[in-house]
């Protein structure tokens, strides 16, 4: 079974200024590592978490999304990051993951976050696809998301799992952070998958403070890599599928998760 080498880019974050922050992740990139599958940046990478105004929401095909084609062929890998798109007269919090070979797929955040007016401004996703990469089942989640567990449930059917892997993009402010990875830590447990969760740091133009606290997560919760809290820079891991369903098998919870949530 194949392993996936994984790297989180932990960084601040320009705000309301895509070209610097497309200078920004191109310097970061010559310093990829040699082994990486899959690259992912925070959510709203290009602009901060800007609920003030959409004016600067890229249509599908435009800078940002050029770039990332660019760099995912550049270095052969797989790229995932968070961005605002305008798509049929609409704004979507759009988690973009562009393959090496430039395709792309996309999920609309789907939980806007209210108490920063995110639902006034941007158009809520309606469905969550899995994307395959590398033999692995993937799950993409926005920031928010993270606080609820019926849109991130995984399934068995048959022997095969919804996911293998979570991957959630966030702008989730310092002050809330323990919240955060308390969060990613039981999404991991309960639904015996690994997560990446990839935060930003700096303060945006809101005046609000992210402090990192990115993780990587194996399916039993425990913290496989991090960054120092406020810290820059790239956190790499190797996942291993053979290792997780070893786990399945031998600690078999998923046979016992609810097909349903039952009413009161």
């Amino acid at each position: 079974m194949d392993n996936l080498h994984c790297v989180l880019l932990q960084t601040d974050i320009a705000w309301r200024n895509p070209q610097a922050n497309r200078s920004r992740y191109t310097q970061a990139f010559r310093q990829l590592p040699e082994m990486c599958d899959l690259l992912v940046l925070p959510e709203m990478c290009m602009t901060g978490f800007d609920t003030g105004s959409s004016d600067l929401a890229e249509e599908m095909g435009g800078e940002s999304c050029t770039f990332f084609r660019e760099q995912a062929e550049r270095h052969h890998t797989a790229i995932a990051a968070g961005l605002a798109i305008r798509e049929h007269e609409r704004t979507y919090n759009r988690f973009l993951w562009t393959f090496p070979d430039g395709r792309q797929q996309h999920y609309d955040k789907r939980h806007l976050f209210r108490m920063g007016c995110e639902p006034e401004l941007y158009t809520a996703g309606s469905a969550t696809p899995v994307i395959r990469h590398k033999g692995w089942n993937i799950l993409p989640q926005t920031c928010y998301d993270l606080r609820f567990p019926n849109g991130c449930r995984n399934r068995c059917q048959n022997g095969t799992f919804l996911y293998d892997l979570l991957v959630v993009a966030a702008n989730w402010p310092a002050a809330r952070k323990e919240a955060m990875q308390t969060l990613a830590k039981a999404r991991a447990i309960e639904n015996q998958a690994y997560v990446l969760l990839v935060n930003r740091t700096g303060t945006d133009g809101n005046g609000i403070h992210y402090s990192g606290g990115s993780l990587i997560i194996d399916f039993k919760g425990e913290v496989l890599a991090e960054l120092p809290e406020n810290g820059e820079g790239f956190i790499t891991a190797t996942l291993s599928l053979e290792s997780l369903c070893d786990f399945r098998e031998k600690f078999p919870v998923w046979m016992d998760w609810d097909d349903e949530i039952p009413a009161q």
